[in-house]
């Protein structure tokens, strides 16, 4: 029930970054605004949401996650409701980024709960509940799509941000964290036992995880792969333009991505607890890096587009998978919910590039051509800084 909750949270604040993309043309049609100017929003959404998460993390880690979901229930649907009367760029930017913090609470306290309840199964774990921020907008993209076109993007702003209001607020009771003292009742098995103990004594305060250089190296890693799913997530519609594809083919895609994305995550778990993080994180984002590279050279045809895009989200959705695991197995579960929202941070890197500079490159030449290509180049990098011979475990801080 309590992976169930944070599930369902996870899908429905997912629809502020996974259902942007069908929003960017009826704000363009309706009020003439540059592609740059309306990406800046998803900018900033980005970032806001990123940002409190490490807050959002160090208050939950020390109070509990009840009130924190409950406020961040109300803000997230409260923007998109608010967003649906914005008549300038700046109402936009305030009312998506009033709703970026609540989405911020609601992350931080969903990928804690996974890490805190299942440590010997945290891959997995992680894997359904940010396979839930994907998968939302997959389930509810065609139908916020049927609302914009047979009304207009404020109505499906509307409803779909009521509906939003209601469920995350009676989510909101169900979640909590673990007591201190917890262990799972398979902890009776000597294995798990062992890893537990072993977890306990290797526990980082986000001072001491800073100063490591492992995190940096998980910390470049995700801002490099946070660029390219963010570049196609914020970026879908126009790159299908750019490609010269019909407007179905954008759509299926849309679709498409967001539910090889959410299947990515809970693979990508899974893999990583059979195989290890650091050889799968190579794994996928060395994969990333190539598809990057197809969606550069075949892009222009119709089934290779909606294939690489579905290659994309397959190898990039795990990346919120792999990073809140590694982190809980680097530098403990005490601290988990902290730890994991000041590596998450680096995805507003990633944001400002997915969003505001590509926009502003393709506004500038005209073409997708150096962003794809940018793209790959950081997909290949990240993978060089996760490579198990380069990536090691930090050693236990001296106490502090």
């Amino acid at each position: 029930m309590l992976l169930a909750a944070a599930t369902l949270s996870m899908m429905l604040i997912g629809l502020y970054q996974y259902s942007w993309t069908l929003f960017v043309k009826p704000l363009q049609v309706k009020f003439g605004w540059g592609l740059d100017t309306i990406q800046l929003a998803f900018t900033l959404f980005v970032w806001i949401m990123t940002w409190t998460q490490p807050v959002a993390g160090y208050i939950a880690d020390k109070r509990g996650p009840r009130q924190l979901t409950l406020l961040g229930g109300v803000l997230a649907g409260m923007g998109w409701v608010a967003t649906s009367f914005t008549e300038t760029p700046e109402a936009l930017y305030l009312t998506y980024g009033l709703g970026a913090i609540g989405v911020g609470m609601t992350y931080a306290t969903s990928v804690g709960l996974a890490s805190k309840w299942f440590p010997e199964r945290r891959g997995l774990a992680n894997g359904f509940t940010s396979f839930g921020y994907g998968f939302g907008a997959a389930i509810l993209n065609p139908a916020i799509s049927w609302i914009i076109t047979s009304m207009d993007f404020r109505a499906a702003f509307m409803y779909i941000g009521g509906v939003m209001l209601v469920t995350l607020f009676l989510l909101s009771f169900i979640k909590r964290y673990p007591p201190s003292n917890w262990l799972p009742h398979e902890a009776t098995s000597k294995r798990l036992s062992q890893a537990t103990k072993a977890e306990a004594e290797n526990e980082f305060n986000p001072r001491d995880m800073i100063k490591t250089r492992a995190w940096w190296h998980l910390y470049l890693a995700f801002f490099l792969t946070a660029s390219t799913g963010l570049m196609v997530t914020s970026q879908l519609n126009p790159m299908g333009q750019a490609f010269n594809l019909s407007q179905s083919i954008v759509l299926t895609a849309a679709i498409a991505f967001p539910i090889f994305n959410g299947l990515g995550r809970i693979f990508g778990g899974w893999v990583s607890d059979k195989l290890g993080r650091e050889v799968t994180m190579t794994l996928f984002f060395a994969s990333q890096g190539v598809s990057a590279l197809l969606l550069l050279l075949l892009g222009s045809n119709e089934i290779a587009f909606i294939t690489i895009i579905c290659l994309i989200g397959l190898c990039w959705g795990p990346i919120f998978t792999f990073f809140p695991s590694i982190t809980a197995d680097y530098y403990g579960r005490k601290n988990s919910t902290t730890n994991y929202g000041l590596t998450y941070t680096a995805k507003a890197w990633g944001g400002l590039f997915g969003g505001y500079v590509v926009a502003w490159l393709v506004t500038t030449y005209e073409s997708f051509t150096m962003p794809i290509a940018i793209s790959s180049v950081f997909g290949f990098t990240s993978a060089l800084l996760v490579f198990p011979h380069i990536l090691k475990r930090p050693r236990r801080p001296e106490p502090s």
